[in-house]
């Protein structure tokens, strides 16, 4: 259901969609869209909503077709973010980079 609240929906699209339904990122085109908590959000849908910025088009729930969006997508989380590891120490480092790696310390 997720799916069809950000992405909206077609008549027919599920069992009860009577009517099409446009979803916020067709109602922010040309406008700003705040994501509230994607960190709750299971990885299945933060897959789809990383597929949305790049390709700057949605798909209704129950089309084939896409649809153009032209948004500015913020996005929050109260989650901490990852830690970064660092790059890992290979043959192709010269011995002085290999020196300064933070691996190496």
């Amino acid at each position: 259901m997720l799916e069809s609240e950000l992405f909206a929906h077609a008549r027919g699209g599920f069992t009860g969609a009577t009517q099409d339904r446009m979803g916020p990122f067709e109602s922010a085109n040309r406008g700003t869209i705040l994501l509230d908590e994607v960190g709750e959000v299971s990885p299945a849908m933060q897959s789809k909503l990383l597929r949305v910025l790049p390709r700057r088009e949605v798909r209704r729930v129950g089309e084939s077709h896409v649809r153009k969006i032209d948004v500015r997508v913020l996005a929050a989380t109260n989650r901490a973010a990852p830690t970064p590891r660092p790059p890992a120490c290979d043959a192709s480092m010269t011995s002085s980079e290999r020196r300064s790696s933070p691996r190496s310390r």
